[in-house]
């Protein structure tokens, strides 16, 4: 089997605690849920802060103990769909030190019969617990209703179609990521720097 190759363009920053807060790697230690929130939310509000600046196109963090990494992951769009989420798992669960992951930008969403571009954040960690926020957008990328739409799966919720589970799969795969510098310096993708 031919393996797939992508090129992805990744920026690394500093994580700003404040902003970022760390969540415990397992349901159950420390604050939990509350912790959870702590980073879904601030990840949703830095959605909604590069959606003002008119950037919005798709991206996937890795939270590391110390480092925010963003990789553009719009290349993928035209990927095979079982290389696409084989890549994100790579990316997700096959390296070290990635305490969570999050997957944001305008995508399409489906919410019961409503359906429409929207502003989302996907959180995942490592025991595959997540959580999601997204909210409707108009055609000016401007956020419609009152607020977010908030899911949890420790509130029970289903985890949503087509998203997450990309820990398990690096595991179960034992998938690991190839990384190869192209050389040059990058520029920042701009949503957590």
């Amino acid at each position: 089997m031919t393996r797939p190759s992508f090129r992805l363009r990744m920026a690394r920053g500093p994580r700003d605690l404040a902003r970022f807060p760390r969540a415990p790697l397992r349901a159950g230690e420390g604050d939990g849920a509350a912790a959870d929130d702590a980073l879904g939310e601030g990840v949703f509000a830095a959605v909604l802060d590069a959606l003002r600046r008119a950037r919005q196109a798709p991206a996937l963090l890795a939270f590391f103990a110390e480092e925010v990494e963003q990789v553009d992951i719009a290349p993928l769009a035209s990927a095979d769909p079982a290389h696409r989420e084989r890549m994100l798992a790579a990316l997700a669960g096959g390296r070290p030190g990635v305490e969570a992951v999050a997957l944001v930008g305008v995508l399409q969403v489906r919410s019961g019969r409503a359906g429409g571009r929207a502003a989302v954040a996907f959180v995942e960690w490592p025991d595959n617990r997540w959580w999601t926020a997204w909210r409707f957008i108009d055609e000016a990328r401007r956020p419609l209703g009152e607020a977010a739409v908030v899911r949890r799966a420790v509130d029970g919720w289903p985890r949503p179609n087509g998203v997450g589970g990309w820990f398990a799969r690096a595991r179960r795969e034992q998938l690991r990521l190839n990384r190869r510098p192209l050389g040059g310096a990058q520029e920042g993708l701009g949503l957590v720097h």
